[in-house]
């Protein structure tokens, strides 16, 4: 069974190695939140960390470049439960779909967040 959900890729490069060896392609991204938000709204210090961690796939094939319509972009990710090399269970990316451009902007003094994402509800118009 996949699980969808909305991510928003900060890059996305081909890589092959020399000599037959392993290509593929890399693909940095942030899960959203049903806001399609990025983070947490925490402003000021604080104990502990704040933000989010991007996080990075390894598991689509070369030819999945194409897919990549603009970076960065807000994209249905489709994910599978594995089990990591750990034991532990991951979520592996395997399927994207383009869903719109997300604009990067510096934040502003008072607070707005630094990507302006459009809202699930005007991604479906």
């Amino acid at each position: 069974m996949d699980i969808k959900t909305n991510i928003c890729v900060t890059y996305a490069s081909q890589y092959a190695l020399e000599n037959n060896g392993p290509k593929g392609l890399t693909v940095n991204y942030f899960m959203l939140d049903e806001r399609n938000k990025i983070g947490n709204d925490l402003i000021g210090p604080t104990l502990g960390a704040q933000g989010d961690q991007s996080a990075k796939a390894n598991a689509l094939s070369y030819d999945d470049k194409s897919k990549f319509l603009r970076v960065p972009g807000i994209y249905e990710g489709s994910f599978v439960m594995t089990t990591g090399s750990d034991r532990k269970p991951v979520l592996k990316l395997v399927d994207v779909k383009y869903l719109c451009p997300a604009n990067v902007f510096p934040c502003s003094i008072d607070g707005k967040p630094l990507l302006t994402i459009p809202t699930a509800e005007e991604v479906k118009k």
